[in-house]
């Protein structure tokens, strides 16, 4: 009897698990890996779940998971590849307008690649999904898949609010009082500071309006109008907007109730244990360890020779040890202290209690994993959002700052000295590291529990802001005005010609 009803309770427990399980499909077209990679571990946490998750890029996983279905769909990684090799090496401007329209046409031909591969269209064609989760990077055409499969569409955003972004939910831009993403401010503006973040709104806006532009173009080839919704349709039917940013960061916004912020995605509640190799370079650090890497876009390997003798020399005179990612088998004149590898667990080695520095791109995922484990930063940013994230904290006291071409030996040295030879960059970035983690939830168990809630409740339509129908015109209440100007106008030379009138019979 005992051993029929645990029987019966396995089986409940199953069905009950397979009853709440979702059918979600995320799209990844990037050749950027770090979009995949701040995603990765959501998608991985909602596998483990029981959901079952189809998850399309051109990055495998690597390991095999259940209820995780990776397809692999390869795009155009070269032009990719030399346009970061030619910033790292200092031969094209790394300002994100002289690489806009290249990096657009790159990640959307990417989008396009991928949507018509013979194994997505078997996608399109015998599978049905719960919920799409769009890996957004100025690629917001995608979100005609939500309509093909009739699901709830989820934006899942590695980066701080676009305009782009805030358009498709309504969400109020209120540039007197919020930074634009492009601008270095944060926190309160002056009057100076807030006349430069309007006209930068405003460039946003612009640039906005041709991305915009260029998505229609990939959208209606791909979802003819007689068999989809309109592109504006799709764009404004977005049930929840996952974006990595936390207000402790310092840029306070009024989000919308389908904003949810989710800085930190990809830092693991627990660390993994270090390689052995790398564990006995990390822990024999007795005077601190200094980790240097530029991302998974910028390899230090193009650095031009000049730049790498120059990091080279600086490092040989410290006593603290360097574990350096350099994506190549050898480099030249290095130093005994220095550790080179093509690949290193940059958030483990961050979490070392040894590790006292970290020389860094100022990619946003590094500026958060830095901040979360409270390792100060020397910010040696190349091109985009590296540019303004290192700018925008440099006043917090926790991070120096030095661009390519002003990156010297004497320049760097001194840096090395200042942040190493004081306790203070580090007490810093501790206070806001403890605010940064001081959370009701973690950042996967939030997304986790909004994801469900969008699926549970059929796209959850009741959180969606009536203002994302509204036009420039209607949301900024300018026929409003114009209306009440109209009126008022009226009413005054109604009244003046009753005046007039009056005045005229008492004289007459």
């Amino acid at each position: 009897m005992s051993r029929f009803i645990s029987i019966f309770l396995v089986k409940l427990i199953v069905f009950l698990s397979l009853a709440n399980s979702y059918k979600i499909l995320c799209l990844y077209p990037t050749s950027s890996r770090s979009h995949l990679l701040f995603a990765q571990p959501l998608l991985m946490a909602l596998a483990e779940k029981g959901h079952q998750v189809t998850v399309v890029s051109p990055f495998p996983l690597g390991k095999s998971l259940e209820n995780y279905n990776d397809v692999v769909i390869p795009i155009d990684f070269e032009k990719r590849t030399a346009m970061a090799a030619s910033i790292a090496k200092g031969e094209s401007s790394g300002n994100p307008l002289a690489i806009l329209r290249r990096l657009a046409k790159s990640v959307l031909d990417g989008t396009n690649v991928t949507l018509n591969h013979p194994d997505f269209q078997k996608i399109m064609k015998d599978k049905t999904f719960d919920a799409f989760i769009s890996g957004f990077v100025v690629n917001d055409f995608q979100l005609g898949l939500a309509a093909h499969f009739g699901c709830p569409s989820i934006v899942l955003f590695s980066l701080q609010l676009t305009d782009m972004l805030n358009d498709v939910v309504g969400q109020p831009l209120h540039p007197e009082s919020v930074p634009c993403m492009l601008s270095n401010y944060k926190g309160k503006m002056n009057f100076f500071q807030r006349v430069a973040n309007l006209l930068i709104v405003a460039g946003e806006k612009l640039i906005g309006m041709y991305l915009t532009y260029l998505n229609r173009i990939y959208y209606e080839s791909n979802f003819p109008s007689e068999k989809y919704p309109s592109y504006d349709e799709v764009r404004k039917n977005v049930s929840l907007l996952l974006v990595n940013e936390h207000f402790s960061q310092g840029v306070v916004r009024p989000n919308l109730p389908n904003v949810i912020e989710v800085s930190g995605l990809q830092i693991p509640s627990k660390t993994s244990p270090l390689p052995d190799d790398i564990n006995d370079f990390v822990e024999g650090a007795v005077d601190g360890l200094i980790f240097v890497s530029f991302g998974t876009n910028i390899k230090s390997k193009d650095l031009p020779k000049e730049k790498r003798d120059i990091l080279l020399k600086s490092f040989s005179g410290l006593k603290q040890r360097i574990l350096w990612k350099f994506e190549h088998d050898s480099i030249e004149n290095l130093p005994s202290n220095v550790l080179t590898k093509k690949w290193l667990p940059q958030n483990d080695i961050l979490a070392h209690k040894n590790t006292k520095l970290f020389i860094s791109h100022m990619g946003l995922g590094s500026y958060v994993e830095a901040l979360y484990h409270a390792v100060p930063i020397i910010a040696i940013p190349f091109l985009g959002d590296q540019i303004t994230n290192a700018a925008k904290i440099l006043n917090e006291g926790w991070i120096e700052i030095i661009l390519p071409s002003e990156l010297t030996e004497s320049n760097l040295k001194s840096t090395l000295d200042k942040m190493l030879g004081t306790e203070k960059y580090a007490n810093s970035v501790k206070i806001l590291s403890d605010l940064f983690k001081d959370k009701p939830m973690s950042p996967i168990d939030t997304a986790i529990y909004w994801i469900e809630y969008v699926i549970r409740h059929r796209g959850a339509t009741h959180k969606k802001y009536p203002g994302v129908e509204l036009n420039f015109i209607q949301s900024n209440s300018l026929d409003v005005f114009g209306f009440l100007f109209v009126v008022a106008y009226i009413c005054i030379k109604l009244i003046q010609k009753s005046i007039t009138s009056t005045i005229k019979r008492i004289i007459n």
